[in-house]
């Protein structure tokens, strides 16, 4: 079973997650599809010490733009369970573990157009559930980790960039980066995450904004969960 997979940019492999015959673990595979040729470029473990408890959930992976990297949304059920971001070479299998900087990664992210930083959410969109469904938190107060956040990640000093253009009191995740420096972002209102039948689904919003900075434009917003792509 594949999780995420991912077209390079030419065109020619697919990078993607594949679960170990346990169907507990998750591989990080690219398959070449002119020769069928599959490669491993994660194993299905974080840690080869305890590989039946500390095993790999892929969550996320993305291509940069000219195809030299790849990076990778990554957790496990170990405790303490943490979840972070992983780059690879795919030529070479060079992989570094970004553990330090972007734990608490949500998923999933987007490159930049020039392929140097990645776009990511920190935080939880869901925050409300981890607090508890009796929570006092609204609006801009909500402590961090909890309410998510977009941050630029850069990628050879994994230095990180918080966007300082977005309003506080949204709750900002999934970032998608087009072609001409533009980005766009869910929001989904914390005050409406509890699924039962006498209360509404959540309501998400979905804006775009200068990735330089600039206040983002509500484009619209629906009911329930959203799944989006951008078009260009």
């Amino acid at each position: 079973m594949f999780h995420w997979p991912a077209l390079s940019p030419d065109g020619r492999q697919v990078a993607s997650g594949k679960k170990d015959e346990k169907g507990e673990g998750t591989a990080l595979v690219v398959l070449d599809l002119s020769s069928g040729r599959e490669k491993e470029m994660l194993p299905p473990f974080t840690n080869p010490a305890t590989p039946d408890v500390a095993y790999r959930i892929i969550t996320s992976v993305a291509w940069s733009p000219d195809g030299k990297r790849i990076v990778v949304g990554t957790t496990s059920p170990a405790d303490p369970r943490v979840e972070w971001l992983v780059t690879l070479d795919p030529e070479t299998g060079q992989k570094r573990d970004l553990i330090s900087t972007t734990q608490l990664y949500t998923p999933p992210g987007c490159f930049t157009p020039d392929g140097k930083r990645y776009l990511f959410s920190q935080g939880k969109p869901d925050y409300r559930e981890l607090m508890g469904e009796g929570s006092q938190y609204t609006g801009p107060d909500v402590p961090d980790p909890f309410r998510a956040k977009l941050v630029l990640l850069e990628l050879e000093t994994e230095q990180l960039t918080y966007l300082q253009h977005i309003p506080p009191d949204l709750n900002s995740y999934w970032p998608l980066c087009d072609g001409e420096e533009k980005i766009y972002f869910l929001d989904k209102d914390p005050n409406i995450v509890f699924s039962s039948p006498h209360q509404s689904a959540a309501s998400v919003s979905i804006y775009r904004m200068p990735l330089q900075g600039g206040q983002p434009e509500h484009l619209l917003g629906v009911k329930g969960l959203v799944s989006y792509a951008v078009i260009r």
